[in-house]
């Protein structure tokens, strides 16, 4: 992102405004957030905080490796993502989360279309989509 002109808060502000909305939506104040690029959070820790890491589908195993080797005590890691959304293949989802969820530390959550908070028509079309 070092190309792109401005402040590094400004850079990133595209990526980060629908997570801005949600957390102004559930009242968390913005001085109790940073949002920052993956190559931002290489050397950090992250103590007594809660990590969530969006994009998750397009990540690939190394970078699942640097976020998740973040953790400091205290914290946890929220990692989001759908499998038919990545637009990379950099296939680092499904093997990341059969390497983990075995594990007493980790839960999954999976969503269906019963849990869709978008428009009604999204259902029906991605269903329409699978396998092309």
């Amino acid at each position: 992102m070092g190309y792109l002109p401005g402040e590094s808060d400004s850079k990133i502000l595209p990526y980060v405004q629908s997570n801005l909305e949600i957390a102004k939506k559930l009242g968390i104040p913005s001085e109790f957030m940073t949002m920052m690029p993956l190559g931002y959070i290489l050397g950090m820790t992250f103590e007594r905080s809660a990590i969530i890491c969006e994009e998750f589908e397009i990540m690939t195993i190394p970078e699942l490796r640097a976020v998740v080797s973040r953790m400091g005590i205290g914290s946890s890691l929220m990692l989001c993502g759908d499998p038919e959304q990545d637009t990379r293949n950099s296939c680092g989802i499904e093997p990341f989360i059969n390497a983990v969820q075995h594990l007493d530390c980790v839960g999954i959550q999976y969503f269906t279309a019963v849990d869709c908070m978008r428009h009604p028509a999204i259902v029906p079309m991605m269903a329409a989509l699978r396998g092309l």
